[in-house]
């Protein structure tokens, strides 16, 4: 790819964050307490699936709602990241201490061998990809030895069939199992969700309507999907689109 190529692909990989992150700081900032509330209940489940050791570190934490749920289960020694300082001041105000600014650079300013799990939900994917496979080393380098890595991101779809505009980033899952593994990483857990991208693109679409308009519709509209996705997936017999859910530990 050419010089001017590369800076345009940058450019519209930039905007299309720059949008993102305006839309992701607003939601933050307009997310109720019941809301809220489901996320830390819906992440305790998690914690007591995947067992994480501390210290924990949540990259793209948002406003804290994953590493508020290991508070609340007991766990002290928690790390919020993210690029957006209005998330990491709501997480302060949410009573976590140890916040971390991330500038985008790819680097975290961690010490390495420091991190017993480090976990991301739904980061990857926005994110361009230069940036997310040295993150993926920066990984590596920050988790203790045995150290964990739980990581969910949406995967095998095109920007074709893109559902969101933020979504910037598209890892094949066989290339992506590969490239952790060749870090060092030992996949101990892998499994897959039903992901129809055009689809989501349509429901979405429906979704920013209705949404905004009649909020009871917009819950059936969903609730319609996720029925349609189990009789996909028990016809294709596997997951014809999917998100990939990961558990890797540090060789």
């Amino acid at each position: 790819m050419e010089y001017n190529e590369l800076q345009e692909s940058y450019q519209k990989s930039k905007k299309k964050m720059d949008e993102g992150a305006f839309v992701y700081d607003n939601d933050y900032h307009e997310r109720s307490t019941s809301e809220q509330e489901k996320r830390i209940e819906s992440f305790i489940s998690t914690y007591k699936k995947y067992d994480p050791v501390e210290p924990i570190l949540d990259f793209g934490a948002g406003g804290g709602s994953f590493l508020l749920a290991g508070k609340r289960l007991g766990y002290q020694r928690l790390v919020a990241v993210d690029i957006s300082k209005e998330a990491l001041d709501i997480c302060k105000r949410n009573g976590l201490k140890e916040t971390i600014y991330y500038d985008g650079s790819g680097k975290l300013s961690i010490a390495s061998n420091s991190i017993g799990t480090l976990h991301s939900n739904q980061v990857i994917e926005h994110i361009p990809r230069e940036e997310s496979d040295q993150l993926l080393i920066e990984f590596y380098r920050v988790l203790k030895p045995n150290g964990k890595l739980i990581l969910f991101f949406p995967a095998d779809y095109s920007e074709k069939y893109n559902p969101d505009p933020t979504h910037i980033n598209f890892y094949k899952i066989d290339d992506f199992l590969a490239q952790i593994r060749g870090l060092g990483f030992e996949v101990v857990k892998q499994y897959s969700l039903l992901f129809v991208p055009l689809l989501d693109k349509r429901v979405m679409e429906i979704n920013l309507f209705f949404g905004q308009h009649f909020p009871v519709a917009n819950k059936l509209i969903y609730g319609l999907k996720k029925y349609l996705y189990v009789v996909l997936k028990r016809l294709f017999k596997r997951t014809p689109g999917t998100s990939i859910n990961l558990i890797a530990v540090k060789q």
